[in-house]
């Protein structure tokens, strides 16, 4: 009998034991905070484009502004009222850009036949040339004018940028991706080189990349007439 008093005080002692650390522990765990939530995440706020810079004061340096902002109807008559306009070689190159632009390409290559008549070693005149060519679909007489520009001038960016240009009207994006890269990083500020290889880059299904270069072109031409365009473009590229 006593044995049995011993071993059912025994149990009762371990259960009032254990009972007392169960309190304890749930009182002392209701005492304790909840854990913090996690920090949201952060989100980068939307790159928002730069103001356009003030145009330059020399006439001939804002007719170029104007074309790379995407004013060509501007730029084409800025070009056109410059001193001897007629008789200067890099003005009628321009004017040549211009008129592709404009989508008259009799009107560009006449203007880029008569830069090289002017200045037979003109490198923007080939440029030019190669443009109109390829805006009326000669895409091999085009790149064969190109390729005589590389021979006098190999690191020329207007030989890269043309030769990209008429890749990208060619619908031969993998060749456009490379020779744009080489213009963008041999002149940065150029809206439009941005421009193309960000299409480019859409076309070839590479969505971060057309973003980056898509979004440099409206920082550098927030008003260019492709820039709400290339804004919509952007938002459903972001939402895929």
């Amino acid at each position: 009998m006593r044995a049995r008093r011993r071993k059912v005080s025994l149990r009762l002692g371990v259960g009032l034991l254990l009972g007392t650390w169960i309190l304890v522990g749930c009182a002392a765990g209701a005492s304790t905070p909840p854990p913090a939530p996690p920090a949201p995440r952060t989100v980068s706020p939307p790159l928002t484009p730069e103001a356009v810079p003030t145009p330059p004061e020399d006439p001939f340096q804002r007719a170029i502004w104007l074309y790379h902002q995407g004013k060509v109807g501007e730029a084409l008559e800025a070009f056109q009222k410059l001193e001897n306009a007629d008789g200067r070689a890099d003005v009628q190159a321009y004017i040549a850009f211009c008129y592709g632009r404009q989508g008259k390409w009799d009107e560009a290559l006449q203007a880029a036949e008569r830069a090289l008549r002017l200045d037979e070693g003109l490198i923007l005149g080939y440029a030019a040339k190669a443009y109109a060519l390829a805006g009326r679909g000669a895409f091999e007489d085009a790149l064969r004018v190109l390729q005589t520009a590389r021979e006098k001038a190999p690191e020329n960016v207007e030989v890269a940028y043309t030769t990209g240009l008429v890749r990208y009207l060619q619908k031969a994006y993998s060749d456009a991706a490379p020779v744009l890269k080489q213009a963008v990083d041999k002149d940065p500020q150029r809206p439009y080189t941005h421009y193309y290889l960000g299409m480019t880059y859409y076309n070839l299904n590479q969505k971060a990349m057309a973003i980056q270069y898509l979004e440099n072109f409206l920082r550098l031409a927030p008003e260019a007439p492709e820039a709400p365009q290339v804004r919509d473009l952007l938002q459903r590229l972001k939402r895929r």
